[in-house]
């Protein structure tokens, strides 16, 4: 990779990392709030309000964990970070991130029984019965708003670091 397209470990700074993780999220949050608007079947705006509060504290925390596990593992060992990570990294979180939202309210039932059922045009899908196939079409949805959110947090939380120079050989 070129020198403008990766930035060292040491180079970066917490703070704006930490605003990055917050805001890079945003696109994946919205296009989630859409599906799950379309999804209810009763298009009672107000009832849905109160099931994507509840839900959107989960893409918050789901974001940020997933975040700081990848900053440490994996970039911290290899002492920097890349656009194409990062971007590769929003797409495999906003996928994880719809799985991982099935998961936790049809099998855990981690936020009690949502009346929701994910449709799309022509596809209805019961939650608890074909909760792997949802997940899978609604992380296929949201991929490409994690391209989105990794390209915001490199922006904001990595690409204003000071590059690496070209002339250092070591």
């Amino acid at each position: 990779m070129s020198g403008e397209l990766v930035r060292d470990w040491a180079s970066l700074r917490w703070r704006r990392l930490i605003a990055a993780s917050v805001l890079a999220p945003l696109p994946a949050l919205y296009i989630g709030f859409a599906a799950f608007v379309l999804s209810y079947s009763d298009r009672n705006v107000y009832a849905v309000l109160r099931y994507v509060k509840e839900t959107s504290a989960y893409v918050w925390a789901f974001s940020l964990l997933f975040t700081f596990i990848y900053l440490n593992a994996v970039a911290r060992f290899r002492g920097r970070v890349g656009m194409v990570e990062c971007i590769a990294m929003g797409t495999v979180a906003a996928f994880l991130l719809a799985l991982g939202f099935f998961i936790s309210t049809d099998v855990l039932e981690l936020f009690g029984q949502l009346p929701y059922m994910v449709f799309f045009p022509g596809v209805v899908l019961r939650t608890m019965h074909d909760w792997h196939l949802g997940a899978a079409i609604l992380g296929s949805i949201l991929a490409p708003a994690g391209a989105l959110s990794g390209w915001i947090f490199w922006r904001i939380g990595i690409a204003p670091a000071i590059p690496r120079s070209k002339t250092d050989v070591f």
